[in-house]
């Protein structure tokens, strides 16, 4: 009996000392949206029958230290947010790191209830500006840019490129992750408002500081969609056909399916219409497809083909100051474009909980031809007319290579990244020139006689460029009361573009081309730059900065034909990096240092005459510096007990080494004046901007108040004497909003002025004042007919053309049948036949009006058919919402 006994207890000590150690720990972390921590949540973990439970710290984490398997589950509940579940088989190990658990706020749901609390438009959060989409009511079927045209600090244009506060947004996301090809004026038109919960305006440092934590240098505004419920599923897709007056046909259609990271998309697209020159023709076609391989690995492609043959008339009334004179050149122009482009794009990513891998590669092709009709009439300075015409073939394909490594080591914090690019690219361009100059007798001006000059041009220009980055950060003692992380960085940099041009320039002489030898070179130029760079990083809940400093070597040759000695040009420079963001409540305040280098352009370097224009010859220096920009950008969000909104931006940069022009009149062989434009490097140069908005609601109505300061001090030399160019553009805006059921109404009143002064002799352009004000609204007839109107009423004084100041009014009906999914449109567009399409240009010492031309009024007929079918992460409740207060 004991012999029984002492077995059964060794087998018992045996199988106990087995399952000790076959014990796992496993450790993982709980988020609210992939950035902020849930403290507090309960977490259970489901092995075989046992049951363990545990609670998120402060940070996020849990930590189980007794799992007998790598089979369980694991549930995660929060008050607030939905519970999440999910199933693990690994492989056995001594410890596991999962990867983060992702909790989405919880909007409850119980039927024939309706209780709402306060709504909050504007929250500010690390990084982020987020919209609560309830504020904002649209209609249904309404696309999501119609919603971003109602969030104050958004700004949607014409074609649908979305702004926030001057900044274009570069990428759609939703709930975190990249959407389709992350085209952000493709997808906000397709995207259903109705689907949307949140809109947020995400500072973005990029995918590799997402991973690593490390967020340094000038972020890049993005989007990102929070959607109801998590949905994270759909297909969508339209029909559209329309018919106009101006001759227009287009017919287009799309369609998208969405399942996760699964994402298959395609687009097509046919038009023409008469734009008051003649036939434009569109065709645009469009793929992608997106997929997660396994666990760890996303393919991403896309296809892109755009062709387009367009014509289009331009008038410039362009104003050259040269000392005590002024050069007045009065053009038109008109072009006939062929352009085919294609563009192929993939993305490898490998991303574990240690290690991201990402291979990128881009493709491009375009072939363009354009057959250009000019009229320069000059006159002030010098008496002379021209009229040219060009025929241009020309093609460049490019081939773009990445490769990015990030790895967290061993020791949390301590990281290791590298990155390999290079760039390849051809432009090959044939042009046929017939230049006719109409002289001028200085001293009378009088016609004296007609010149006609045939040229054509081969011009091959080849561009390389080869870069790589290393860097590695180390985690110094961290202050777990402050729940504080420090680390010290350092990084090296090396990049090499090369350029290689060569053109040929032939003349007809008595029937036949010859070369000009001097107006021919061939040239090789190369910039190489090394950067060190030593940081220091700092971040805790609120607060985050990292400054350092950075020493740049910057080395420009080039060897020129008929040049012997070359150029070999180096500069070292000491720079300050520094940024940082506060975050106290409802304010921020972000702060960014830095500085760029940028090398001349190899037009800008090419030491020959470039004289497509022959009243305005250019000629470079081959021994110009890069220039040196110090940039330094502020910015403040705050949202104030009162409910006042303030967004506001100052940005400022000063360059040294700015590459000016220096203008300078010369005699022509036939003893006429032209201008010769040359180029050197000088200090002075200043730009600033700064802007603001500020909205408030009471009730159902918005008020706002937006307002932009450009204040620009630019550097020219004319006739060798330095002047400088100080332009002053200043905006300001009052805006209301009203956003019924029923009735919307949008109108906002404006005030710009620009003004420019030359320090060089006393003739200055007028300045350019602009009173607007200008409606946009809809009203609801019944649930199937909707109106839309529009009026513009602009006052411009000191352009140098007619009928500154139009009066644009545009109206809408539509009908929709079958539950809303197919729309009948009626609309026209600027009634009253009053639209102009001008501008001014500033730079230097030139000053140009330009007008393009357009057909006014419009009458157009459009049918479209609508697809929305989304779906949810998780099974909703029938009910209506309950807004709980905030």
């Amino acid at each position: 009996m004991m012999k029984k006994f002492a077995l059964l207890f060794l087998l018992l000590v045996l199988k106990s000392l087995a399952l000790a150690q076959s014990n796992i720990a496993v450790t993982g972390k709980v988020l609210e949206n992939k950035n902020t921590p849930v403290p507090g949540a309960g977490v259970f973990l489901f092995n075989n029958k046992d049951t363990l439970k545990t609670v998120t710290d402060t940070a996020g984490n849990f930590y189980f230290k007794t799992v007998t398997t790598a089979v369980f589950s694991i549930k995660v509940r929060s008050l607030g947010y939905i519970t999440q579940q999910q199933n693990f088989s690994l492989r056995a190990a001594s410890n596991i790191k999962l990867d983060p658990i992702i909790l989405n706020e919880e909007t409850l749901q119980l039927k024939n209830v309706d209780i709402k609390g306060k709504v909050i438009p504007i929250r500010i959060k690390e990084d982020t500006l987020e919209y609560d989409a309830r504020a904002f009511q649209v209609q249904e079927k309404d696309r999501l840019t119609e919603m971003l045209k109602l969030m104050p600090g958004l700004q949607v244009d014409h074609d649908g490129n979305v702004t926030s506060m001057g900044q274009t947004l570069t990428r759609i996301r939703v709930n975190g992750k990249d959407f389709f090809t992350g085209n952000v004026k493709e997808f906000v038109s397709k995207l259903p408002a109705s689907i949307v919960s949140k809109v947020q305006v995400v500072e973005d440092y990029g995918d590799e500081a997402n991973f690593t934590g490390m967020k340094t240098g000038t972020p890049k505004k993005i989007l990102n969609i929070v959607t109801n419920g998590n949905i994270d599923s759909g297909k969508f897709g339209s029909l559209y056909a329309e018919s106009a007056s101006n001759d227009r046909l287009g017919l287009w259609g799309d369609g998208s399916y969405w399942k996760g990271d699964k994402q298959i998309s395609a687009s097509a697209r046919l038009s023409t219409q008469n734009n008051g020159v003649g036939k434009a023709n569109s065709a645009v076609a469009k793929t992608s497809f997106n997929n997660r391989i396994n666990k760890t690995t996303t393919l991403k492609t896309s296809y892109d083909y755009d062709g387009s043959a367009t014509n289009s008339r331009t008038l410039s009334d362009i104003n050259t100051v040269i000392n005590q004179e002024v050069l007045i050149n009065k053009d038109s122009a008109e072009n006939y474009n062929n352009l085919q482009k294609h563009a192929l794009s993939g993305t490898l990513e490998r991303k574990t909980n240690s290690e991201l891998i990402r291979f990128v590669m881009l493709a491009n092709l375009s072939q363009e031809s354009v057959n250009g009709f000019r009229q320069s009439l000059q006159s002030g300075l010098n008496r002379q007319d021209q009229h040219n015409q060009n025929v241009t073939d020309g093609s460049q394909p490019s081939l773009s290579l990445k490769l990015n490594h990030s790895i967290k080591l061993a020791k949390p914090g301590r990281l290791f990244q590298y990155e390999l690019e290079s760039l390849w690219g051809n432009n090959a361009l044939t042009e046929s020139r017939t230049d006719q100059t109409t002289y001028y007798d200085i001293e009378t001006g009088l016609k004296e006689k007609d010149s006609i000059l045939n040229r054509r041009i081969e011009e091959g220009k080849r561009n390389g460029l080869l870069s790589g980055k290393l860097t590695f950060s180390e985690p110094l003692k961290s202050n777990n009361i402050l729940k504080s992380k420090k680390n010290v960085s350092v990084s090296y940099a090396f990049s090499q573009t090369k350029n290689k041009n060569h053109l040929s320039t032939f003349a007809d002489r008595q029937g036949q081309f010859a070369l000009v030898d001097s107006l021919s070179n061939a040239f090789v130029t190369s910039f190489t730059q090394q950067e060190l760079r030593l940081s220091y990083l700092f971040s805790r809940k609120g607060l985050r900065y990292s400054f350092g400093m950075k020493s740049a070597l910057s080395t420009l040759k080039g060897e020129y034909q008929n040049n012997t000695s070359g150029v070999n040009l180096s500069l070292f420079n000491l720079s300050p990096v520094f940024n940082v963001l506060v975050l106290r409540g409802k304010s921020s305040i972000s702060l960014n240092l830095n500085q760029t280098i940028t090398p001349p352009t190899f037009s800008q370097l090419q030491p020959i005459p470039e004289a497509r224009n022959l009243q305005r010859i250019v000629i470079g220096n081959p021994e110009l510096k890069p220039e040196i920009s110090q940039n330094l950008s502020l910015n403040f969000n705050k949202t104030t007990l009162r409910g006042i909104s303030l967004q506001s931006n100052l940005t400022t940069s000063i360059i040294q080494n700015r590459v000016a022009t220096n203008t300078l009149i010369v005699k022509d062989t036939l003893n006429s004046l032209r201008q010769e434009i040359r180029y050197l490097n000088a200090n002075g140069d200043l730009n600033f901007t700064g802007m603001f908005m500020a909205f408030k609601t009471i009730k159902k109505i918005i008020f706002s108040m937006s307002g932009q300061l450009d204040y620009a001090n630019n550097l020219y030399f004319s006739e060798n004497v330095k002047g400088f160019n100080r332009t002053i553009s200043f905006s300001q805006g009052l805006g209301s909003q009203v956003n019924l059921k029923n009735f919307m109404l949008q109108s906002i009143m404006g005030y710009r002025l620009i003004k420019n002064t030359y320090s060089t002799g006393n003739i200055n352009p007028s300045s350019i004042q602009t009173w607007s004000l200008n409606a946009t609204g809809r009203i609801v007839l019944t649930e199937s007919i909707n109106t839309t109107f529009s009026f513009d009423k602009t006052i411009n004084t000191g352009y140098n053309f007619e009928n500154p100041s139009p009066f644009v009014v545009g109206l809408g009906v539509d009908k929709s049948f079958f539950k809303k999914t197919l729309i009948l449109g009626l609309s026209v567009d600027d009634l009253f036949n009053q639209r102009n399409n001008q501008q001014r240009n500033i730079a230097g010492n030139v000053t140009s009006d330009i007008r393009t031309n357009q057909v006014k009024r419009v009458f157009l007929l459009g049918l479209r058919y609508r697809l929305d079918k989304f779906g949810s992460s998780y099974e909703q409740n029938p009910g209506v919402i309950i807004d709980l207060p905030q």
